[in-house]
């Protein structure tokens, strides 16, 4: 049977949950599009360049590192409250998200070469200009919590 510490260090330090996690995405496909109606099929919204496939386009990868920290204070056999501390993207990377996907702006030249090569955001772009990022994950987020079980 394990020996019991009743230490002051372990009353202080003991009973703490650590739970990390680490989240890894491969970029998302999207579809180029032209952002007008090139077939007269009246949906401007869903015709491609040239002989350009559907999920041509990749966005960037997502990578972002969670922690919890929590801690349960018994009161008795079935009631303790448990102190919890959560953060959420914690080195603050800058995840970037939605891209703009119509590419009619581009020359015929530019079209022709997104036919031969994987369409990827520009960081340096505008987001209302072609392949430019128009949104992002959220930042660094902490929360706070207590559950009392009863």
């Amino acid at each position: 049977m394990p020996e019991y510490d009743d230490s002051l260090a372990a009353k202080v330090f003991g009973g703490f949950v650590l739970a990390p996690i680490f989240t890894y995405g491969s970029g998302r496909p999207f579809n180029l599009l032209l952002g007008f109606d090139a077939n007269n099929d009246g949906r401007s919204q869903s015709d491609r360049p040239g002989s350009i496939g559907r999920n041509t386009g990749k966005g960037e990868d997502l990578y972002t590192f969670d922690m919890r920290l929590s801690r349960r204070f018994a009161f008795s056999d079935r009631r303790y409250i448990e102190l919890i501390a959560e953060g959420f993207n914690l080195f603050n990377r800058t995840n970037l998200q939605g891209i703009n996907n119509v590419v009619g702006g581009l020359s015929l030249a530019q079209r022709a070469e997104l036919g031969t090569l994987e369409a990827r955001g520009n960081r340096q772009v505008a987001p209302t200009a072609p392949l430019g990022f128009t949104s992002a994950a959220p930042a660094r987020q902490f929360q706070f919590g207590a559950r009392f079980s009863f």
